[in-house]
């Protein structure tokens, strides 16, 4: 740690013989920011990196996300704070002296020590100072010292008025007005410093280590004086004039031994060991208000103000340095360049410039003329040109002459194989510069074959010119021998493989152009005329997401997005949380191998790598700050009560957790989750605060992560379930559901008996209704029968009497004497009624009625099967399913048994069937 800020204060001193103007990050918290009053007496810092800052308004808390303001019991300023290891926030002030902590609930109370004060308490006393020695706390007044040792405070009377006692290594020096040092003995008794007399008209506001045994004295109006040992002399160092007339009124040793000194006039002065000037940081460079109250070194490192008006946080050990224009008078920087010992600025308001190295009063001056947008600076064989809205310029000293005036120019690039020949991109095409025969750069002319907008020009290795449209497009150009002409201009798109030709972005790193579409990298393939992904830089895997892409020196290069800068040198990389100009972001590559970083208010600078080692910090643990209770704020639920479970009422489920990373240099993301409710993490997010609302019953645990490193803090906490949600309640419910369910049982069964009662007696209402109606249609079914068979016989009857009476008649006839016919003639006649009567059809019909209704229309399903039968067939087929034996079916077709064979032959081939299948069985079952 201590090689580290001795690096960066090694840079600080580059920087300020540089330029005075430059100085580290500053970071400005306002009384409207904190919400308190302005003046900050005091700052201290606990082991979970919170800040507390004794304010007129009282105690000031700050978790890097949000301030929050304590006031005393009394309303009284805090002058004086300090943290112990446990965790409490020592204060003091008028008749003020006790503590903050967490209790076991979490809640952050303030505790007094004014009962435990021996005597009188502190009567009219104003605390101003404290300090932790020994497992013992010391409240220092102007008149007493009141130690408290964990059960009492004991009042200790020093020998005189005190100004602020230090802990000078195991040492506590007590500066007593208008006598001199005293060291403060274990017990109790004050010994005065041989030759600190010295001081007995002085007035000391800090002590300082010096060397291994010595100290140094800090007075407000007579400087600096070392202390060796032995003797008190006056700081022979050019710094202590300064702190003089400004008025010395705070001292810090910062942890690699060099020094702060806060006055009362000028702001903040940074030393080094030896009392050699580093830096001045005042409200002219970036201080809220020059009179620094307090000063304080956290644990990363960073250096605190506490002023007469806001608070001030000094970024130490980030290397970059910051010009910052309060004034709006030199607006935006687009580009930069050092040339003849000058430092020159293009911004948006003209061309500004300063000595390079640079006195601390020096200030940025505009060149006349050069009013306007200024897009370029570069400086070709020892000439420097710009880029201006109104076209080129070319600059000396404080002048400026227009080399050309037709169109904005955005920048120039030099012919890879003529080194007197340079291109320009303008907002209407490509012009030339080349040397004139004094050797000093002039407009050539301009590319016929493109008028377009230029916004980038880049040569590739075969010395084709690819251009960038300020809009939208991507241009190839191949120029003839002369320059004058593009004799091949080819326009790229979407068909060569780009996503889209809107923002689009190239740069050259290395050797190699490398193209940027949408979010996508690519360079161009050649054979295959189209561009391929690109996903790193050497050993270096390219971003994702919205970046670009910018050269440095000797092979560096930068990833440049909305927030933050990542700077790659050989296999290492580092990361600056720096926003530049959107839009136009831009990194210069300046002649000293530094680097100056773009900004809308003024500027970063970059040393060069080699000169300022970057190490990185230990990353702030993220941090759980609060827990916010429905919609009324419960008491703030300090860190100590995060490790043991919390258990929240049933209507209290609606949660607000507060969180934070106490970084403080920048607010890095965080993600959260709450396990038993969704186990997946959020997005990361530089919002500080989730709700919860309606949580269900049970047990969760809320945990937070930050960007910086993989720790989880974590919340457990238990919704417990209202009195309907009991396991009494269930228990309840499971026996009133038991009980019910008996209940339903027992009227479902007996409601079930009546039923089936009812059921059974229906059904043999039913069942005899069935019967009697089976019976009905049994009945009835035979009566229909017997009346047709009645009806059949009748009629049979009726026939065969009929024939029998013909046939008597005409045996009458044939017996008659008076007779003329032959009786030959007679029984022929008689042979033919009988025939007749045997061929009758209305005896077939009849019995083919009866037949059907009897076999389920056996007729009508044997002629679709077989539609070639004849109705012989028909009848034959009847027969036999009939099982009638041949002898008794030859008189009922009225042929012989023969016959009959015959037709059976002919049947079964009709009906197709095998020999050694029996007819009459197939046509029984059919």
């Amino acid at each position: 740690m201590i090689e580290r800020t001795l690096h960066i204060l090694i840079g600080l001193l580059f920087f300020a013989t540089a330029s005075g103007q430059e100085v580290p990050k500053i970071i400005h918290f306002t009384s409207q920011d904190y919400q308190a009053q302005n003046q900050n007496w005091d700052i201290a810092q606990r082991n979970d990196l919170q800040l507390f800052v004794g304010n007129s308004s009282g105690l000031l808390q700050f978790d890097g996300a949000r301030w929050k303001l304590r006031p005393l019991p009394s309303g009284q300023p805090v002058r004086t704070v300090e943290c112990d290891a446990s965790g409490r926030v020592f204060v003091g002030g008028y008749e003020t002296i006790g503590y903050w902590e967490a209790d076991q609930e979490g809640h952050f109370s303030y505790h007094s020590l004014l009962d435990l004060v021996e005597g009188d308490g502190l009567g009219n006393e104003e605390i101003w100072h404290i300090l932790l020695t020994d497992g013992k706390v010391m409240f220092q007044s102007f008149s007493a010292i009141y130690v408290f040792d964990g059960q009492t405070v004991k009042m200790v009377r020093p020998p005189g008025n005190v100004m602020f006692a230090r802990k000078i290594g195991k040492d506590i020096i007590v500066p007593v007005i208008d006598i001199g040092l005293f060291r403060f003995l274990e017990d109790g008794t004050f010994e005065k410093i041989p030759g600190s007399e010295i001081f007995d008209k002085m007035l000391v506001s800090a002590m300082l280590p010096y060397g291994k045994t010595g100290f140094l004295v800090c007075t407000q109006n007579n400087g600096v004086f070392r202390y060796d040992g032995n003797l008190f002399l006056p700081w022979q160092v050019t710094i202590n004039q300064e702190l003089i007339k400004n008025q010395l009124n705070k001292g810090l040793q910062l942890r690699d031994s060099s020094y702060v000194f806060g006055t009362i006039l000028g702001g903040i002065f940074i030393t080094d060991k030896k009392g050699q000037l580093l830096s001045t940081i005042s409200q002219e460079n970036g201080l809220q208000n020059n009179t620094v109250l307090s000063l304080f070194q956290d644990k990363a490192g960073q250096l605190w103000t506490g002023l007469d008006n806001g608070i001030d946080q000094i970024v130490l050990d980030s290397p970059l340095r910051f010009f910052q224009d309060n004034t709006g008078e030199t607006g935006t920087v687009y580009t930069a360049a050092i040339f003849d010992n000058n430092l020159y600025l293009g911004t948006n308001h003209g061309v500004f410039f300063k000595k390079h190295p640079s006195g601390k009063s020096e200030k940025l001056k505009l060149i006349n003329g050069s009013q306007g947008q200024v897009w370029d600076l570069q400086i070709f064989d020892n000439q420097l040109i710009g880029g201006h809205n109104s076209g080129t310029l070319h600059i000396r000293g404080n002048q400026l002459k227009f080399l050309f005036n037709g169109t904005g120019v955005y920048g120039t690039v030099r012919h890879p194989e003529r080194p007197d020949i340079l291109l320009q991109g303008t907002y209407t095409g490509v012009i030339v510069l080349q040397k004139n025969t004094e050797g000093q750069w002039e407009l050539g002319h301009g590319v016929e074959g493109f008028f377009q907008s230029a916004r980038k020009l880049l040569f590739d290795k075969k010395n084709r010119l690819w251009v960038l449209h300020a809009r939208k497009g991507l241009f190839r150009l191949i120029l003839d021998e002369s320059l004058k002409q593009s004799v091949e201009t080819i326009s790229f798109d979407e068909r060569h493989g780009l996503p889209s030709i809107f923002q689009l972005d190239m740069s050259k790193i290395g050797n190699e152009i490398v193209f940027k579409s949408g979010s996508q990298f690519f360079t161009y393939d050649e054979e295959q005329n189209l561009f391929i992904r690109k996903e790193s830089i050497g050993n270096q895997p390219l971003p994702a997401g919205n970046s670009l892409l910018q050269a440095g020196h000797n092979g560096d290069w930068f990833s440049i997005s909305a927030n933050q800068i990542q700077y790659y040198h050989n296999e290492e990389s580092d990361i600056f949380r720096l926003s530049l100009v959107r839009g136009s972001e831009q990194i210069i590559a300046l002649s000293d191998n530094s680097y100056l970083f773009c900004l809308d208010d003024g500027y970063a600078l970059l040393p060069p790598r080699s000169t300022f080692p970057i190490e990185k910090n230990i990353p702030a643990l993220p941090l759980l700050t609060g827990v916010l209770v429905g919609k009324n704020k419960i008491p703030f639920h300090g860190p100590a009560s995060f490790g043991q479970p919390h258990s929240f009422a049933p209507y209290e489920n609606q949660l607000t957790f507060q969180f934070a990373c106490p970084h403080f240099t920048f607010q890095p993301a965080i993600r959260y989750r709450l396990l038993g409710f969704d186990e997946k993490w959020s997005p990361y997010e530089t919002l500080y605060t989730k709700e919860f609302t309606n949580l269900p019953p049970g047990d969760f645990e809320f945990q937070i992560q930050s960007e910086l490193s993989e720790a989880v803090a974590r919340f457990r906490f238990t919704i417990q379930p209202k009195w309907y949600q009991t396991p009494w309640a269930r228990t309840i419910y499971l026996l009133l559901l038991i009980g019910s369910l008996s209940l339903l049982l027992k009227w479902h069964k007996r409601r079930m008996d009546v039923q089936k009662q009812k059921l059974e007696q229906e059904k043999e209402r039913e069942l005899e209704q069935q019967r009697t109606h089976a019976n009905n249609e049994m009945l009835q079914a035979e009566i229909l029968n017997k009346t047709r068979i009645l009806a059949d016989t009748t009629m049979n009857l009726i026939r065969k009497n009929e024939m029998l009476m013909k046939i008597k008649e005409e045996l009458e006839v044939a017996t008659h004497q008076h007779n003329p016919e032959p009786p030959a003639r007679a029984l022929t006649k008689m042979e033919h009624l009988i025939e007749t009567h045997l061929t009758n059809e209305e005896d077939w019909q009849v019995f083919e009625a009866n037949f059907n209704q009897l076999h389920d229309q056996f007729f009508k399903r044997l002629k679709d099967q077989y539609p070639n039968l004849t109705p012989g067939d028909m009848r034959l087929a009847a027969y036999l399913k009939m099982n009638l034996a041949t002898k008794d079916i030859a008189p009922l077709l009225n042929i012989s048994v023969r016959g009959v064979e015959n037709k059976r032959y002919r049947l079964r081939q009709k009906m197709g069937l095998d020999g050694e299948v029996n007819l009459t069985e197939y046509l029984m079952g059919y």
